[in-house]
């Protein structure tokens, strides 16, 4: 997802239950990188690929933000 800032990633977890791990490459992007805009989850998705455990068939989610309130998401499948 789009790692607009702790407070963003923190309610995105706890509205859509997810982990501290399902978020690891969100977190790390904006640790090391700052925040890149809606082109973060581009970084995520690329740290995703380097652990190759996303098997075929599953599913992802990319979630970003953009200037003012718009919000793009994609659902994707391996």
């Amino acid at each position: 997802m789009h790692s607009g800032g702790k407070k963003v990633i923190d309610a995105v977890k706890y509205n859509l239950g997810l982990t501290s791990y399902d978020v690891r490459h969100t977190e790390s992007i904006l640790r090391n990188y700052g925040n890149l805009s809606s082109a973060s989850f581009l970084f995520s998705l690329q740290e995703l690929g380097r652990e190759k455990i996303a098997r075929e068939g599953e599913y992802g989610l990319a979630i970003a933000m953009g200037p003012g309130v718009s919000i793009e998401t994609a659902l994707f499948q391996w």
